[in-house]
C-alpha cells in the first residue's frame, strides 16, 4: 500500500480514502452532453423494428421446420 493512498487521523488511525482522486467531470471533452444526449436518441423504434422482425420471422420458420419434422 502506497503512503499517498492512506490518510492519517489526528488521533492516530488510518484510513482509506473515500473516493479516488479522479475528477466527475469530463474535463477537455468538448460539448460532451449534447454527444451523449444524440448518441441516446440514435436508437428509435423504427430502426429496431425490422431487425427484431427479421429475428421473429427465423426464430418462428425454425420452428415451424423442427414441427414438420417430427
Amino acid at each position: 500500500m502506497l503512503e499517498s493512498e492512506r490518510h492519517s487521523d489526528p488521533l492516530g488511525a488510518d484510513f482509506w480514502r473515500v473516493e479516488p482522486p479522479v475528477g466527475r467531470m469530463a474535463d477537455g471533452v468538448p460539448r460532451r452532453v449534447d454527444r451523449l444526449r444524440a448518441l441516446g436518441n440514435a436508437v428509435v423504434p423504427a430502426q429496431a423494428y425490422p431487425i427484431l422482425s427479421a429475428i421473429a420471422q427465423e426464430i418462428q420458420g425454425a420452428t415451424s421446420k423442427r414441427g414438420a419434422e417430427q
